[in-house]
């Protein structure tokens, strides 16, 4: 092979690499905007969500506060002395509409917060769910007391129990 056969054989080789770089060229382009275009979709994806989850949450606290003015309608009414046709529980003395109002607002006080520790609940990542259910069997616990210091039940007579027809005494 002459060196001029030589440097023409170089000559193809070199301008065959070239070619093959330009292709490669191409082809990164194209993988970048395939690219490009997957990352756009996932962002538009993601914000699709965002807003879904935020209309999601926006609709259960509407559903809370609707609750919870249910609670206040009630209270209101309980309050005013409308609809005082309860039967006491054994143990249990009439109630003073005052007394019922106090009760009610404690049990829309307690249903408030126990739904904040649903909230936690759902997130096990972020709370200790352990601390969590303490929390609202104690949060039960303190209402509970708070209701029977407003309530102040007694315990039965001989009398009483024998009246329901449990004779356990």
């Amino acid at each position: 092979m002459t060196d001029q056969e030589r440097i023409d054989q170089l000559t193809r080789e070199r301008d065959a690499m070239r070619q093959r770089i330009v292709e490669l060229k191409l082809e990164l382009d194209d993988t970048q905007i395939a690219a490009q275009q997957a990352e756009d979709e996932s962002e538009a994806r993601i914000a699709e969500l965002t807003r879904e989850r935020d209309e999601a949450r926006s609709s259960l606290e509407m559903t809370d506060i609707d609750k919870v003015l249910g609670f206040v309608r009630e209270l209101r009414r309980i309050a005013k002395g409308e609809d005082m046709t309860h039967t006491p529980v054994a143990g249990y003395s009439s109630q003073t509409p005052e007394a019922l109002a106090e009760v009610n607002r404690n049990k829309a006080l307690e249903e408030s917060m126990l739904r904040e520790l649903d909230k936690m609940r759902a997130q096990p990542d972020r709370y200790d769910p352990r601390w969590v259910a303490i929390a609202g069997t104690h949060l039960e616990q303190a209402f509970m007391a708070a209701n029977r210091a407003i309530m102040r039940p007694q315990r039965l007579t001989d009398e009483q129990i024998a009246a329901m027809g449990n004779k356990q005494a």
